[in-house]
Parts: C-alpha cells; structure tokens; sequence
C-alpha cells in the first residue's frame, strides 16, 4: 500500500498556464474499496441503447444507418459522470444492493 500521489500537468493552452492536478490513487488504503463502490454503481445502470464504447463500436453500429445530406453527426465525450449522481441515491442502493445481496 502505498499514499496517494499529485502531481500537476500545465495546461500550455490556457493563459498563465495553470495546472491541472492530478492524484494517482492507486494501490493507496481506499483504492479497492472505491473499486468495490464503483463496480456496484456500475453494475445498477442500465447501458443506454446510445452509449459506444469506442470508434470502432460507433462504425459498426452506424454501418447501415443513412442520413439526410443537411444532418451533422456529433460526438459528446462523457467523463466523471458519476460525480453528478447525488450521495444519498448511490448510498441508498449501495444499502438496497446489500440487503438483497444478503451480506
């Protein structure tokens, strides 16, 4: 085990160059228990019928889809959303999960 480690990145593109922090949780004492959390978070959410997992599954699911000339096709990369779910729904199922889990 060892303690969670920052370091910063410069963002060149910004004025001032200021940095983005970054913090490598690996292996710290709440690594695995954060995985446990997350792996029960992500196993409760349904995969929307719109989620790609990458650029190769996008190409296959748009193989045999045609569009009008004027449609533009767009692309919204989605990071951290668990950040936006509220503390009280993930403790709730986390308890919901355990209960019927019987452990």
């Amino acid at each position: 085990m060892s303690i969670p480690r920052a370091h910063g990145l410069t963002k060149i593109h910004k004025q001032g160059n200021p940095l983005r922090i970054i913090v490598s949780s690996v292996n710290n004492p709440l690594y695995y228990f954060s995985l446990y959390l997350h792996n029960i978070i992500n196993n409760s959410i349904l995969e929307a019928p719109s989620h790609v997992k990458n650029s190769f599954h996008l190409i296959k699911k748009l193989k045999y889809v045609r569009f009008e000339l004027n449609y533009l096709l767009i692309s919204l990369d989605i990071i951290s959303l668990f950040t936006n779910v509220p503390i009280k729904l993930i403790s709730d199922s986390i308890i919901t999960r355990k209960i019927g889990m019987h452990i």
